[in-house]
């Protein structure tokens, strides 16, 4: 293959797959709560992260257009660990006390290819 073409092809392989995934960083106002809606490109997801000390819990809730898998995950070297785990559904409320430090991830994802708008809140709690 032609080095420019293969660079081309590259480019926009790494593009496509990009625009499916987003990560967002929590950034909590000062009544602890984070709000966040928006729209995911079809068969991508979309992560909300943030590092969050042990012995916290956090009241979570999210609606979106279209039924989407939830989880609450964080990474302990390669492994991924599940704090919550959730099939399809098009809205949820749930709560997560926080076990061990970490850099937790609310994460959707939908696999049958429609773009989705999502709507999330979560609050520390008291």
């Amino acid at each position: 293959m032609n080095p420019t073409l293969r660079t081309f092809a590259l480019t926009l392989a790494l593009t496509t797959a990009s625009a499916h995934a987003q990560t967002v960083n929590i950034r909590w106002n000062s009544a602890g709560q984070f709000v966040y809606g928006g729209a995911v490109s079809g068969g991508g997801f979309i992560e909300l992260c943030d590092k969050l000390p042990a012995g916290l819990t956090i009241d979570w809730s999210f609606t979106s257009s279209v039924p989407v898998a939830s989880e609450v995950h964080y990474h302990e070297g390669k492994q991924v660990v599940y704090a919550a785990k959730h099939p399809s559904a098009a809205s949820l409320k749930d709560q997560l006390t926080v076990k061990t430090e970490q850099d937790y991830c609310w994460m959707w994802s939908n696999n049958i290819r429609l773009p989705f708008r999502i709507d999330v809140q979560l609050v520390k709690a008291r």
